[in-house]
């Protein structure tokens, strides 16, 4: 699904954002979708299932309350990727495999995510481009997900292991995180590595808040 040019799209009904709460007009529901497996970088540069995008020739302040604020939800799909550029959006996954998630906006996205009971398995088009950048305004937040270590043409390359930014293995977590794990292939990779994790890092998996 792409949404291009999407504040041109004109809703009936008004939607609102305050920078603390956004009031959606419009639900976008995704279930249960036998989804492509996107593991190459394609020429247009549109490598996700959901796609929304403005032009970029207004600025927030004159972003219409007709325009879309959009509450999208997907459940139970895998190898789920999205693409959102310019949009307000409050986005929960839940129960997913999760495999790119862009938010292409330097304040952090008008909006927040929620990964719920989701399988974070980055899959790496662009070795210099990042599957996950969920900067949001309103939070980013894990709850009961396993995070794995990047693929790469359909195998695991833990050389592009720096690519994930938001958790540095015995380092800093970002976001808020409740029951957060790593997958058992990035545990046996540490075993192999001579890594040991830290006590404080496994509990800031388990538990951690990012109030900023």
């Amino acid at each position: 699904m792409k949404l291009v040019d999407a504040e041109n799209y004109v809703l009936q009904k008004e939607g609102r954002y305050d920078g603390s709460l956004l009031q959606g007009n419009c639900n976008i529901v995704m279930e249960q979708v036998d989804l492509e497996h996107i593991t190459t970088a394609s020429e247009e540069g549109d490598d996700a299932h959901f796609m929304a995008v403005r032009s970029g020739n207004i600025i927030n302040n004159n972003y219409d309350g007709h325009a879309p604020h959009i509450r999208l939800i997907v459940r139970n799909c895998e190898a789920f990727s999205t693409i959102i550029s310019g949009l307000r959006v409050d986005l929960l996954l839940e129960s997913c495999q999760v495999n790119q998630v862009q938010f292409q906006a330097e304040d952090g996205l008008e909006g927040g995510v929620r990964f719920s009971n989701c399988g974070l398995v980055p899959v790496v088009l662009n070795d210099e481009k990042k599957p996950f950048t969920i900067v949001t305004q309103l939070g980013t937040s894990f709850i009961n997900c396993t995070i794995h270590a990047p693929q790469k043409n359909g195998k695991y390359d833990y050389k592009l292991l720096t690519l994930i930014d938001f958790l540095l293995v015995n380092g800093d977590i970002k976001y808020n995180h409740i029951n957060s794990r790593l997958s058992k292939g990035w545990h046996a990779y540490h075993k192999s590595q001579g890594i040991t994790l830290d006590p404080a890092f496994r509990d800031r998996l388990m538990l951690s808040t990012d109030d900023s």
